[in-house]
C-alpha cells in the first residue's frame, strides 16, 4: 500500500511539473543558478540572490522559476505581489530526493507571496529561513486564489504562513523549525488548506 500511495504521489508531481511547463511556455521562464558561474540551460539565469534584488524587472504576468541543483543563497527578502502565475519549480531529475535547496545567509530573510491568482511550488528545499525575527516566517503566502504546494521540505526554520488563501498541500515535511510565536512549522489564518 505504501508504493502505491508513493506511486501515485510521483505520478502526481510529474503530471503537476508538465502543467507548469506547459503553463510556462506562454509566460516567463527564469532560471534559477546556485552561483554565476555554474552553466545554465538558457537565459535569463541568475542567482536567488540576483533576482531577489531586482524582482521587478523579470516577472510577467505568468512566471516560472526553474531552481537548478544547488545551494540556493537568499541575502534578502523575495517579495513577489501583482501577478496572475507563479510557479516555482526545483531541480525534478532526482525527484524524490530534493537538491534545489534555498538556504537563507540572512536569517532574517523571507520569500513573501501575495495577490498571485495560481501559484504553485514544488521540489524545493527551504533551510534557515526568517529566525532571528519573532515577526517573521519563512515564506509567507497570502491572498492567492489556488495554491498548490508539493514535494517542499522546510527545515530550521521559521513557519511557513498561509493567510487568506485557498490551499492544497501534498507529499510536504516541515521538521525542525521554529514556532515564533505561532505554536509550530505550519500557520494558517482565514484559509481553506486541504
Amino acid at each position: 500500500m505504501k508504493s502505491l500511495v508513493k506511486s501515485t504521489v510521483q505520478l502526481f508531481i510529474a503530471l503537476l511539473l508538465v502543467l507548469h511547463t506547459t503553463t510556462a511556455a506562454s509566460g516567463t521562464v527564469l532560471y534559477v543558478t546556485p552561483t554565476p558561474e555554474t552553466p545554465c540551460p538558457a537565459k535569463p539565469c541568475h542567482t536567488l540572490s540576483q533576482y531577489a534584488h531586482n524582482v521587478s524587472e523579470y516577472l510577467t504576468t505568468d512566471t516560472t522559476f526553474v531552481f537548478l541543483p544547488g545551494d540556493h543563497s537568499l541575502d534578502t527578502d523575495f517579495n513577489i505581489s501583482d501577478i496572475s502565475s507563479l510557479a516555482i519549480v526545483g531541480n525534478t531529475s532526482s525527484f524524490p530526493k530534493l537538491t534545489s535547496r534555498v538556504v537563507c545567509s540572512n536569517t532574517d530573510a523571507m520569500v513573501a507571496i501575495a495577490n498571485v491568482s495560481h501559484l504553485s511550488i514544488a521540489a524545493l528545499e527551504v533551510l534557515s529561513c526568517g529566525q532571528n525575527n519573532v515577526e517573521r516566517v519563512s515564506v509567507r503566502v497570502h491572498t492567492v486564489e489556488n495554491f498548490r504546494l508539493s514535494s517542499f521540505h522546510l527545515s530550521h526554520s521559521s513557519p511557513l504562513h498561509i493567510y487568506n488563501s485557498a490551499a492544497w498541500l501534498e507529499d510536504n515535511s516541515f521538521a525542525n523549525n521554529t514556532g515564533t510565536g505561532c505554536g509550530g512549522s505550519l500557520k494558517t489564518e482565514r484559509s481553506n488548506v486541504t
